[in-house]
């Protein structure tokens, strides 16, 4: 059984895959505990699917390998959070959940997810990516094959420190993707795409960021916005540096 287990001592969410690993975990805690700082108090492991039920004060959410592939597990969110700093997910994790949404965390600072997470694996329509409202967020990495079923919404907004996207591969399905200044991603300066990434878009615009540097498209990506009915278009960004394979 997935569990979730919050360690007070450093403010991290730690999610295992096994309750054996969370007592090892907690263990090895307080063994470090008890030799530098007095010993705090460790609540009861709680289960993946009340995931959103962390405390304010909480800075790291980590997330193990291979944890919360259960068929139940379809939603992912965390809104309204004020102390969390960093968000780090695993590979082959979450792999049924068809809805993450991030919001209102104005300290998150970078995301990272491994590889194979966030697959949509469940049969559920409405694939809902949005991450919206954190204003010191910097970094968004996403492993290969992450997000890899998800066609219906993609919302990067109201985001104004972030620099950088970076998409490894086999990332997202959508029809559309736009990203101009309503969005206010006035600092993205970065903008990667790696292989085989949103291969079913038609619709592809990038428009009026004024600090955007570098934009890399990968070998097959956005093959659906290079058909003669479908719209591939970059203007008025400043964007020295632009890779497109083939």
């Amino acid at each position: 059984m997935d569990s979730i287990e919050e360690k007070s001592i450093n403010k991290k969410y730690c999610l295992r895959e096994s309750i054996s690993l969370c007592i090892v975990c907690t263990l090895l805690s307080i063994i470090f505990v008890y030799h530098w700082r007095p010993l705090p108090s460790f609540p009861v492991a709680e289960y993946c699917y009340d995931v959103p039920r962390i405390k304010n004060n909480t800075e790291v959410f980590y997330v193990g390998k291979d944890a919360c592939n259960t068929m139940n597990q379809t939603s992912f969110a965390i809104q309204n959070y004020f102390g969390l700093v960093s968000l780090q997910i695993e590979s082959n994790s979450f792999q049924f959940v068809n809805s993450f949404v991030l919001n209102t965390l104005p300290k998150l600072k970078e995301i990272q997810i491994g590889d194979n997470s966030f697959e949509g694996l469940s049969s559920q329509s409405g694939y809902r990516f949005s991450i919206s409202k954190c204003t010191e967020l910097s970094s968004v990495s996403i492993g290969r094959k992450s997000f890899s079923q998800y066609s219906d919404e993609f919302e990067i907004r109201e985001c104004p420190s972030l620099e950088r996207i970076v998409l490894q591969g086999f990332n997202f399905q959508l029809p559309r993707l736009v990203l101009d200044e309503s969005l206010h991603l006035t600092k993205l300066s970065v903008f990667e795409i790696g292989p085989s990434s949103f291969w079913n878009t038609e619709q592809f615009e990038i428009n009026s960021l004024p600090n955007l540097q570098s934009i890399t498209i990968g070998d097959e990506s956005f093959n659906g916005a290079i058909q003669d009915h479908s719209s591939f278009q970059i203007a008025n960004c400043p964007l020295p540096y632009a890779t497109v394979q083939s």
